[in-house]
């Protein structure tokens, strides 16, 4: 063989055996891993799913998960999008830090809002007006949306 031949071969299998390394071999390594975490999973297990939700899983099928995002707020979704079992969430809603329900609307200045029916009880107000405390206008020259149009 003449050593031109012998060079371009052996430059194509080097170029071959980099793809393989570089390209083939680690997505194969990530296949791998993904298949031994969804065969681990159980519920009661903390996901990551791709979209950064964090849920723990409630019931588990061929090809989707249900989980549960929020306490009694389930979702069903593909295996493929869990990316992560060790997560944690550091938001987890703890009983001592959520209000009583008779502790919730106790405060006294809840009580000192204006009543809408009071801002709407002048036809000619609006709501801006009804914000800001404004006295209606009277002068048909104001254009307002709505109002004082032919």
């Amino acid at each position: 063989m003449p050593e031109g031949i012998t060079s371009t071969l052996l430059l194509v299998a080097v170029m071959g055996l980099l793809f393989y390394l570089l390209l083939i071999r680690p997505q194969q390594r990530r296949v791998k891993e993904q298949t031994k975490m969804m065969d681990a999973l159980q519920p009661g297990t903390t996901v990551m799913l791709s979209s950064g939700i964090i849920a723990n899983v409630v019931e588990i099928g061929d090809t989707q998960v249900l989980v549960e995002i929020a306490p009694g707020l389930e979702m069903s979704v593909l295996k493929q999008v869990i990316i992560n079992t060790s997560a944690t969430d550091e938001f987890a809603a703890d009983d001592d830090v959520l209000p009583a329900d008779d502790e919730v609307f106790t405060d006294d200045a809840a009580t000192d809002v204006p009543v809408a029916d009071e801002a709407l009880a002048d036809p000619d107000r609006t709501d801006s007006d009804a914000l800001t405390g404004a006295e209606p206008t009277t002068d048909p020259e104001v254009d307002r949306p709505g109002r004082n149009q032919e």
